[in-house]
């Protein structure tokens, strides 16, 4: 906040002033979308600004100019061509595997990804589906899948990718994986534990990327 009030009183004083804002500080503004935690002060943000495939996606303050994430609509072939969960609709059951009990848990939930949009094919993945930790990776590669479970002004963001590994290696039903910001500057992990801190809602900030409107 201290940064925008800066940014706000520089661009003033320069425009009074008939002067040419330098690059150096318009680079700084914060993004135009970020998906935040809707109680808290970190977002998705791409560790040392880093774009390449294995990046950790990090917990990082609002409005930092890496923060650059969005909810993106997911219209999957399997699902009808649709975004959203079925479970028995049209005959489909997805994006959950059958039997998990996710699909009637989480029934017409939208599904996402959550991509990084100044890059290409890049989003927020789960790639591992043992510790659940969250990296850069390909858009359509196994584990960027997530569905939102709203709550009030925030979703729950469940990884399709990680809940079915789960369900397949264990057979526990009704056992959704999580978004968890696990520390400030930590790296995100997608986990099902709700004994202490519970699962964490997240919000779009901003407008006029994708979902974020």
């Amino acid at each position: 906040m201290r940064r925008n009030r800066l940014l706000a009183i520089l661009f003033a004083t320069f425009g009074l002033l008939g002067l040419t804002i330098p690059f150096s500080l318009s680079a700084v503004a914060a993004p135009q979308v970020q998906v935040c935690q809707t109680l808290g002060n970190d977002c998705l943000n791409r560790a040392g600004g880093a774009t390449s495939f294995g990046t950790h996606v990090i917990a990082y303050t609002e409005n930092d100019n890496n923060n650059d994430f969005a909810f993106g609509d997911e219209n999957l072939s399997y699902c009808g061509g649709t975004n959203w969960v079925h479970n028995g609709e049209n005959g489909l059951v997805c994006p959950f595997t059958n039997g998990s009990g996710l699909n009637a848990r989480y029934d017409h939930k939208f599904i996402f990804r959550l991509h990084a949009y100044h890059e290409i094919n890049t989003c927020a993945v789960v790639s591992n589906n043992t510790f659940g930790n969250v990296t850069l990776n390909s858009c359509g590669s196994n584990g960027y899948l997530w569905v939102g479970s709203p709550n009030g002004n925030g979703d729950y963001l469940i990884n399709v990718g990680m809940s079915n590994a789960q369900y397949a290696s264990t057979g526990i039903t009704n056992r959704p994986f999580w978004l968890f910001r696990v520390g400030h500057a930590v790296q995100l992990i997608a986990k099902n534990d709700n004994s202490n801190d519970g699962p964490i809602l997240w919000s779009c900030v901003g407008h006029g990327v994708d979902a974020c409107v």
